[in-house]
């Protein structure tokens, strides 16, 4: 690969995480896909000249491109190298890869809302009660309200990653399921006494 052209192509192995860069057909190196946890991936093709780098960006969570860079510029827009890298998002650790899903947020919430006044709604179509309405209300914003202040707590988290990964994880159970319990026997008490 000195001066001259040949065809350069990057093909996904069908199981594992590495790529094959292929020169001519000729396998010349293996690299590791992007991901979510590494979304920069970078090499540099051995016996190139001029200096040829293949990266792989990993720019949301369905969108990975692979750039190839010949002295350091992108041969697709002319941008280089460390612009690009600069460009690429920040590494996500294990507990913003695990609350990455959109459960937590205001589709979880409205979708936790519509369950928790079915039962509610159901009911006042056979009573013919407008309480049961409002209870439906009620209900719908209890359960959406619960799982958009999880979300918060969530994104909250995300910004403390000098806390330990188990940290953070166990924190999202225990507001989840223990504030929740810890309202009910609250309720329980209160009405015991009267």
């Amino acid at each position: 690969m000195h001066g001259g052209s040949a065809r350069l192509t990057v093909d996904r192995q069908l199981y594992g995480r590495s790529l094959l860069v292929r020169v001519a057909g000729v396998q010349v190196a293996r690299m590791a896909r992007a991901g979510l946890t590494n979304p920069w991936v970078a090499l540099a093709l051995p016996g190139a000249d001029p200096e040829v780098i293949v990266a792989q960006v990993q720019l949301s969570e369905f969108l990975v491109k692979t750039l190839v860079f010949v002295d350091g510029r992108n041969l697709d827009d002319g941008v280089r190298v460390e612009d690009w890298r600069a460009r690429a998002p920040a590494a996500l650790d294990g507990f913003e890869l695990a609350f990455n899903n959109g459960y937590f947020g205001w589709k979880g919430a409205v979708f936790l809302g519509v369950c928790g006044s079915v039962p509610f709604l159901a009911v006042s179509s056979q009573t013919r009660n407008p309480a049961w309405l409002v209870g439906a209300m009620g209900a719908f914003l209890v359960c959406s309200g619960w799982v958009l202040a999880v979300a918060l707590l969530i994104r909250w988290l995300k910004t403390k990653r000098s806390w330990p990964e188990a940290l953070r994880r166990l924190i999202v159970p225990a507001a989840m399921f223990g504030l929740p319990g810890l309202l009910i026997v609250a309720l329980q008490a209160l009405t015991e006494r009267h």
